[in-house]
């Protein structure tokens, strides 16, 4: 007998430490080292090899303004990023409202490197910019479906950038495995250890150590998200009797004729056929059948004695329809409308 079909079970740990200073400006090739670093640091030296950590680097940039608008906070957003010519760059948006102030956070990939780090300069050049604003009443001109969703910005605050290294562990064990679970809180455990001794100062001093180029470099406590079990089995997982398989089943012989304990005379059933004592016995619903038909007899013969009487004594019978011809008129001999009786049959 086969196994169940195994599946994995996962823990996601994500952890988000955030860089500012130098960063912004660095090569893909040093960006894949400063990756290749965070790395080293959340690996738990000697772990399973069920265990995975993966870093991906996004650019952020928050700026404030006063907006002036009946569009949703989603509607302005996008305004907010066809103004800046992002679609080509993977970005989000979100926006903090208190008022009229709106407070955007943009995200977006950082590499290619080259390519994001020229569009962030010259966005953070832009923004300041009366042209801006401009490119904001333009945006929102195009999302206009009355007078009412016209816009205007003021009051638009320098952007801030920094860096987001999302860090992810990922901790998988084969679900079909004796004790996955406990395996699995195992595992997880180690590895959160391992992840709760990266902090900030280790973060810069590794990164700095491996990027020369790498100067001005800020490194804020990483925060810890909360972890996504997946795919998990129980606390206590079944176990799975492993039985030996079933002998593959023989032609059935030719039956024959039991012998009754007492004499009877021998079966003529189908020896495939299953017994049922009840066969030989008429059920309520048989009998009803049969009373109803009994019953659709008698009422048409009692119907044909009844026509035939009533026609030997001279009386119309039920049987027979109305029928109309005509009877002559007094212009014409033609026959206009008389009662006729037509038999049915």
């Amino acid at each position: 007998m086969k196994p169940p079909c195994p599946y994995l079970a996962r823990v996601y740990i994500p952890y988000v430490p955030v860089l500012t200073g130098g960063i912004e400006e660095i090569s893909s090739a040093e960006l894949d080292e400063v990756k290749k670093q965070l790395t080293d640091l959340y690996t738990e030296d000697g772990g399973s090899n069920g265990t995975e950590v993966s870093v991906a680097l996004f650019q952020m940039m928050m700026t404030s303004m006063n907006v002036t608008s009946s569009l949703s906070n989603s509607a302005v957003c996008e305004v907010l990023m066809e103004a800046l010519t992002l679609a080509d760059f993977s970005a989000t948006c979100t926006a903090a409202v208190s008022g009229e102030e709106y407070t955007f956070t943009l995200t977006y990939p950082l590499e290619p490197a080259e390519k994001v780090a020229a569009k962030t300069a010259q966005t953070k050049s832009f923004v300041i910019t009366s042209n801006f604003t401009d490119a904001m009443v333009a945006a929102a001109a195009k999302k206009q479906r009355r007078r009412l969703d016209a816009l205007s910005v003021a009051g638009v605050a320098p952007p801030t950038t920094s860096v987001n290294a999302q860090v992810t562990i990922v901790v998988s064990v084969l679900g079909s495995d004796s004790n996955a679970y406990a395996t699995l809180q195992n595992q997880s455990s180690a590895v959160q250890a391992q992840a709760d001794s990266v902090n900030a100062s280790t973060i810069s001093t590794t990164l700095a150590a491996a990027v020369t180029n790498l100067t001005g470099l800020v490194v804020t406590a990483p925060t810890q998200l909360a972890n996504v079990e997946t795919n998990a089995p129980p606390t206590s997982p079944p176990a799975v009797p492993m039985s030996p398989p079933p002998p593959s089943p023989s032609p059935l012989p030719p039956s024959p004729s039991p012998s009754p304990p007492t004499p009877s005379p021998p079966s003529t059933e189908d020896p495939l056929t299953p017994d049922d004592d009840d066969d030989s016995q008429c059920d309520g619903g048989c009998i009803a059948g049969i009373t109803a038909a009994i019953i659709a007899v008698l009422a048409l013969v009692f119907v044909g004695w009844l026509s035939g009487w009533l026609t030997r004594t001279g009386c119309p019978s039920p049987l027979k329809k109305f029928s109309t011809i005509e009877k002559p008129t007094i212009e014409s001999p033609a026959p206009t409308h008389q009662e006729v009786f037509l038999d049915r049959f």
